[in-house]
């Protein structure tokens, strides 16, 4: 990926990389909550089904940490249209692994792809698969945050689909309820606005450039 599409403008890993790769040993989130450890990226995990494993953006994990932080970033993927392929496997091991409210969604997303467009939520179903892979298999007692963040121009009130991917992504995430992995969703632009406020003049210049490259208008 390093040798093509990361280098387009709108490249969604490229995006993770500029905004996490500088954060050397863990970082911060909205809440707040603090998340330790080295940051990796491409990262794939089992969500038990054969077949290729999804490749997470970003982890974030040490061990003895109780929160570790799994990543799927977006920039304008969800602009265009089309869904992934979702095998019935990950429904039957949504079955044997999570409750019920879970399964229903599960169970929808095989039906009916669009089930939260224009939010990509069979992706992030995978991951989340994965994360609860990640609990189940460990002898170490963590949870996971799975975090669903996305690009917006700054002039995303003026375009209606952010507004409806905000709300698909907080739809999904109060629709698979689960005590070892939480879903949080949130834009680039809140992420960075949180960083503002630390009071880390580090991370304020660190924000200011990634609004230069990436806080733009639509119009």
């Amino acid at each position: 990926e390093l040798a093509g599409k990361f280098r387009a403008p709108y490249s969604s890993s490229a995006l993770a990389v500029n905004t996490f790769a500088p954060l050397l040993d863990g970082l911060s989130l909205p809440g707040p909550l603090q998340v330790d450890g080295p940051v990796t990226f491409e990262q794939q995990r089992s969500a038990w089904a054969s077949g290729y494993w999804p490749t997470l953006d970003v982890t974030v994990e040490a061990a003895g940490s109780p929160i570790r932080l799994f990543v799927e970033s977006k920039c304008t993927e969800f602009l265009r249209h089309g869904h992934p392929d979702f095998s019935k496997a990950f429904v039957g091991h949504a079955k044997q692994q999570l409750g019920e409210a879970a399964i229903a969604t599960f169970e929808g997303l095989a039906e009916d792809a669009a089930a939260f467009d224009p939010l990509d939520a069979r992706q992030l179903a995978k991951h989340f698969l994965a994360a609860k892979r990640a609990v189940v298999d460990s002898s170490q007692a963590f949870a996971v945050v799975l975090l669903c963040i996305w690009w917006e121009p700054r002039d995303a009130a003026d375009h209606r689909v952010f507004q409806e991917h905000r709300d698909a992504a907080r739809r999904f995430a109060a629709a698979v309820p689960d005590a070892d992995v939480t879903v949080q969703s949130m834009s680039y632009r809140q992420l960075w606005e949180h960083w503002e406020g630390l009071g880390d003049p580090v991370l304020e210049r660190h924000t200011e450039l990634l609004r230069s490259r990436y806080d733009v208008r639509l119009r």
